[in-house]
């Protein structure tokens, strides 16, 4: 199946994995590249997706994160 990858959306970045974790928790929009949409988690778990890319630290780093019961680790 194919996966987007994710990064801030509207301009935030993040220094780590934790500050991404959080922020998908608490329901805030990412971008989905390459189909310039936005998404939360509320978006991928109706996607039905276990696990997603998300690129930070000025698109220099890239992040696994897994979903699972309904939040983002």
């Amino acid at each position: 199946m194919w996966k987007p990858t994710l990064r801030g959306a509207y301009g935030r970045d993040y220094r780590n994995k934790r500050e991404i974790i959080d922020d998908l928790n608490s329901g805030k929009d990412f971008y989905c590249e390459p189909m310039g949409t936005y998404i939360n988690l509320e978006g991928i778990l109706r996607e039905g997706f276990d696990t997603l890319n998300v690129r930070f630290h000025k698109l220099t780093k890239v992040a696994v994160i897994t979903f699972k019961h309904g939040k983002a680790f």
